[in-house]
């Protein structure tokens, strides 16, 4: 608020002024100001009359305060165009302010006085970080050495810092800035600088500390010993455990060979030998001493299998009951299935793959027995009677190798007019290698997983599509077993060594 005494005089110097203005002197004495006051409210209130004439003798009207902008010199623009070159051809080890106020004023002799230049030149370098240390600065960097630089933004802390100062100076920035952004004091980045004008990039990143010897062959005899520990059983050393822990080991090691060691110190020894915390876990393997004989005798069938002959792998699927399944879907809600159902009934698959022609020949038992083998043979050989040989292949399930089995095959080929009948049997225990189970897991993944079936019969007649599109697939695509089918099967079905298959009954 304007103090009533000066608003007075304020109102006094304006009806003065409406009233035809008298001596500027007498009234500012008589009003105790200045005349250099009064004449710049008169100003004012002739502004008023020129701009507002009726607000004149509105004694509380007042001219809008502006604010001040001082004009651009032509000079700015051309000093501000000027400064980067004059930089960069200054002489001397640190740009100079008089030297360079003096180039300045040989391009424009009319320019500034070193005053108003050292002011505009130090708020310009404020504003871009121009650096001033001339024999610090990169002029040039090899293209080479360019490309690993750009790769260092992207690498260890210590090969982008080293990257931001060189490319840094290479674009006249300012050191201090540079150290302040790669933490480190004005001197060490000046000290990267020099040393590529020596050395190149060679010379930037720090050289790796070597290891004594003395210290390589404790470090040697400390890991030896931790591994002779690390052999035997915790229960030998009094400790009630099947398996060791860093803390074990550190003081039975310090017990054993009398030095101190810590927990840590074991772990990094042990990494570095490549010893981790693995879980174990169950491998498919069979004890079978005639493994490799059996599996190349059926390779050697394979290789050399005639027109009018065929293989077959036979497995049975299930038993397995008919009820709500689980498995693996696309779904937004989370899936449940009850944990006690009644079960719709069950059933079991028996089922021999053709190889060289992808055929799958299928019925329903009531049981897994010789008798169930049998029916499968004659089945197979009415199916298949113009052929002259018939391989069978089957694990070591008791009644795949049972008397009666072997006498009925006996027979068989004992009837001129019959396909012979050879087996050729799996290595015990062996589920891996029989080719069938990866169609098994192809049909559980596709009709049985998921599945809320009304009664065996919908169940087999799924199972019954699928194998009959299977079938057809193949007759009208001819290819051995081994390519997938529909991306069902998990495995190709063929014999190797590596395949890891098992069925899910999800029973």
């Amino acid at each position: 608020m304007v103090a009533k005494s000066a608003r007075y005089k304020v109102y006094a110097i304006r009806q003065d002024f409406i009233d035809g203005m008298s001596d500027s002197l007498v009234l500012a004495t008589k009003l105790g100001l200045c005349a250099t006051t009064v004449n710049k409210y008169r100003k004012e209130f002739r502004d008023i009359a020129g701009l507002y004439p009726d607000r004149l003798k509105d004694f509380k009207f007042r001219l809008p305060k502006t604010k001040y902008v001082k004009p651009v010199e032509p000079r700015y623009p051309e000093l501000i165009g000027l400064l980067p070159s004059l930089m960069e051809n200054a002489t001397g080890l640190q740009v100079q302010l008089i030297p360079l106020w003096r180039d300045y004023r040989l391009v424009r002799p009319k320019g500034y006085s070193l005053q108003q230049f050292t002011i505009h030149y130090i708020n310009w370098r404020r504003k871009t970080g121009a650096c001033i240390y001339t024999h610090r600065r990169l002029r040039e960097i090899q293209a080479a050495d360019l490309q690993e630089l750009q790769k260092w933004k992207n690498g260890s802390k210590t090969q982008w810092k080293r990257a931001t100062v060189l490319l840094g100076s290479l674009n006249k920035r300012n050191v201090h800035e540079m150290a302040a952004q790669v933490e480190h004091n004005v001197r060490t980045v000046q000290r990267w600088i020099d040393h590529y004008k020596v050395y190149r990039l060679n010379g930037l990143l720090p050289k790796p500390k070597g290891v004594n010897d003395v210290i390589k062959a404790r470090i040697e005899v400390t890991r030896n010993n931790l591994v002779k520990i690390l052999h035997e059983s915790p229960a030998l050393h009094g400790i009630n455990r099947t398996s060791w822990r860093l803390e074990d080991l550190a003081t039975i090691y310090e017990k054993v060979y009398g030095q101190p060691i810590g927990a840590m110190t074991v772990s990094t020894h042990l990494k570095n030998l490549g010893f981790g915390f693995r879980k174990s876990r169950e491998i498919l393997t069979s004890p079978d001493p005639l493994f490799r004989e059996k599996l190349d005798h059926i390779k050697n069938i394979l290789a050399n299998l005639g027109e009018k002959e065929k293989f077959f792998s036979v497995d049975e699927y299930g038993h397995f009951s008919v009820k709500i399944k689980g498995g693996h879907r696309f779904s937004q809600e989370p899936i449940t299935i009850p944990q006690v159902q009644k079960s719709k009934g069950w059933l079991i698959v028996t089922a021999a793959l053709e190889l060289s022609t992808n055929q799958i020949t299928h019925f329903y038992s009531q049981h897994k027995n010789t008798d169930e083998m049998i029916k499968l043979v004659e089945v197979l050989l009415t199916q298949y009677h113009d052929q002259t040989k018939i391989y069978f292949s089957w694990d070591a399930a008791s009644w795949h190798a049972s008397k009666k089995l072997y006498a009925k095959i006996e027979e068989i080929n004992a009837d001129p007019t019959s396909p012979q009948v050879e087996l050729a049997p799996l290595p015990a225990s062996a589920q891996f290698l029989n080719v069938i189970e990866s169609v098994f897991s192809g049909l559980a993944r596709a009709v049985i997983h998921n599945s809320d079936y009304e009664s065996t019969d919908a169940c087999a007649q799924a199972i019954d599509r699928h194998f009959a599109e299977r079938n057809a697939y193949y007759l009208a695509n001819p290819k051995k077993a081994g390519k997938l089918i529909w991306g069902q099967e998990r495995t190709k079905p063929v014999f190797d060594e590596a395949n890891n298959c098992r069925y899910h009954n999800l029973r």
